[in-house]
């Protein structure tokens, strides 16, 4: 185990905001003074961290056990029907098949010759009518606005829970996101618990979030 590895798991403990996983699965380290610097280190979903050279390899078996996955998916859905025997010894079966679909084919032709002559029919004896123009009208739908507060700080963290121990879900970078707030700060949890636009759930100190109205 490598030392900049011990550092992160013994900060998880004692200093869990020294340490954060970005989207790319890189976990980075903030300094005392803010700002970062990669590790070197990744995190998957499930917790299990990875060296630079590991999480490559770790990409490139995922990346065939899904490909096997579709694979395999594509399969299942071919059916395979076998072929139909169309003769028998005498040759009857074939004969019959080909009497039935002349007869189909004729009778089709048929009906579409009645009905082409009853319209040219139809429409000699019929006045023209004359068809108003229609307008058609679009209403324009005005944009809904997502949730009912805005968050007022920058790089500010979604946790788990509403502590400072709950790990971190993730980041709002820019002051300004609309969120939609699911249960408000009390006396006793200054904490505010709110839903992004992309359905991600999590808790948010309650100073820097705003409601809103509008």
């Amino acid at each position: 185990m490598s030392k900049k590895l011990r550092e992160i798991i013994h900060a998880k403990q004692t200093n869990p905001d020294r340490f954060y996983t970005n989207a790319s699965h890189e976990v980075i380290e903030r300094d005392t003074k803010g700002s970062e610097m990669a590790t070197g280190i990744y995190q998957n979903e499930a917790g299990t961290y990875f060296t630079k050279k590991a999480w490559k390899k770790e990409q490139t078996r995922l990346e065939k056990l899904r490909l096997q996955k579709e694979k395999a998916a594509k399969k299942a859905r071919v059916k395979t029907i076998p072929l139909a025997e169309i003769k028998n010894e005498d040759g009857v079966a074939t004969t019959n098949t080909k009497k039935k679909g002349i007869y189909l084919l004729g009778a089709v032709m048929l009906l579409v010759g009645i009905i082409i002559t009853g319209f040219f029919l139809y429409s000699e004896n019929k006045e023209p009518i004359e068809i108003e123009p229609t307008v058609k009208v679009e209403l324009e739908e005005e944009p809904t606005i997502f949730g009912n507060a805005v968050v007022t700080g920058d790089d500010v963290r979604m946790r788990a829970g509403p502590t400072l121990q709950d790990s971190i879900i993730t980041y709002f970078p820019t002051a300004g996101e609309r969120v939609l707030i699911l249960q408000k700060a009390t006396d006793s949890i200054l904490w505010v618990k709110v839903q992004r636009k992309d359905a991600t759930v999590g808790w948010v100190y309650s100073k820097y979030v705003e409601d809103s109205a509008n």
